[in-house]
């Protein structure tokens, strides 16, 4: 298990790399693949499943929006989106989402989700999105901000971006946002592995 997020209404999601859970791998229509969702109570909620032609190899993380819908990221295809994607409440996948394009290249891993001002910030190994390196200025080097369809946001200014994975990031209640993982290098500036960007990203934010 590499990741868990609490719905308002207590049940837990649950990933990893898992493919059964108390000792079963299916459960009504729902077949345990590196995802569950559980009651408080630790049973199974039957009525939750991504049935599919998913290949999982596993789930990182896991964030719900406000609306209840569900994004997931780790290595996986879901045949149309690779390595991050939404689901509806039930666990079917949410086509409105990222609908003209691949996301991320199918050997890249997403490590972190964090949710800011109605955009989605994305971490990982990554160096492209839907099949492109760079978006004007921005480059897609292990971060990327999207909008609510999945779609690139340019706001967010990286530069040259990161040099090695990101592997966790968390928004702070002034907007800040912590980044940690293996990196070295910050848009060319020397940053061991740990930094604060300003929701903006810009260089010049770097604590």
């Amino acid at each position: 298990v590499y990741t868990l997020d609490r719905q308002p209404d207590g049940k837990i999601l649950v990933g990893g790399d898992f493919s059964s859970y108390n000792s079963s791998n299916i459960y009504g229509a729902s077949t345990v693949n590196k995802f569950v969702n559980i009651y408080p109570n630790g049973y199974i909620n039957n009525n939750f499943s991504i049935n599919g032609s998913w290949q999982i190899t596993a789930i990182y993380c896991i964030k719900e929006q406000i609306d209840g819908k569900i994004l997931i990221g780790g290595r996986f295809s879901t045949g149309s989106l690779n390595c991050l994607c939404r689901l509806n409440s039930d666990g079917t996948p949410d086509n409105t989402f990222n609908s003209s394009g691949t996301g991320f290249a199918s050997t890249s891993n997403i490590y972190t989700i964090e949710l800011q001002n109605n955009k989605i910030l994305v971490g990982g190994d990554f160096s492209s999105y839907n099949n492109t390196s760079s978006y004007g200025q921005y480059n897609c080097n292990r971060i990327v901000k999207i909008d609510n369809n999945g779609n690139v946001f340019t706001g967010f200014t990286i530069g040259s971006g990161f040099n090695s994975t990101i592997y966790s990031s968390k928004e702070q209640s002034d907007g800040k946002i912590i980044i940690s993982g293996n990196f070295t290098l910050y848009n060319g500036t020397s940053k061991n592995r740990f930094l604060r960007l300003n929701s903006d990203g810009d260089r010049k934010s770097v604590v």
